[in-house]
């Protein structure tokens, strides 16, 4: 047997392997001296993997590093007032068109109620042939 690939030790090592796949490594290690050194290397490093609990970071790493990030971007003055103010101004722009135009179809609909009939209906003689047309192609 060849000696045994990366994949392979990381497939024995984690066992995902199946029963003779494992017997024939095992038989290839007790053979294989370099593959033994290998076998007894890799091994101790997944135990030692195994001992970490977690790693602890530095207490004031999230405030080092808002302050690089700060120091890479300087917000200038103008530009912590410029968003706010647009969007107020477009938030307030839009209730008063809202209010407006509401009043305005409001006070039209009440002087004359049929006109918006009428619209209708006059769009929709307008529109008479078309429909007579598509009703014979239903035929």
């Amino acid at each position: 047997m060849k000696c045994i690939d990366k994949e392979k030790w990381l497939k024995y090592l984690k066992g995902e392997i199946d029963k003779t796949q494992r017997e024939e490594i095992r038989g290839h290690i007790r053979e294989c001296e370099k593959c033994r050194k290998m076998a007894s290397q890799l091994t101790a490093a997944f135990e030692s993997l195994d001992d970490l609990d977690g790693l602890n970071a530095d207490p004031q790493f999230t405030t080092r590093l808002i302050g690089m990030i700060r120091k890479t971007h300087q917000v200038k003055p103008w530009e912590r007032f410029l968003l706010p103010a647009v969007a107020a101004t477009a938030a307030l722009l839009s209730i008063f068109l809202g209010i407006f135009l509401g009043q305005n179809l409001y006070a039209v609909m009440q002087e004359e109620p049929n006109q918006a009939n009428e619209a209708i209906e006059s769009y929709y003689y307008q529109s008479g042939p078309v429909e007579y047309y598509i009703q014979e192609e239903q035929l």
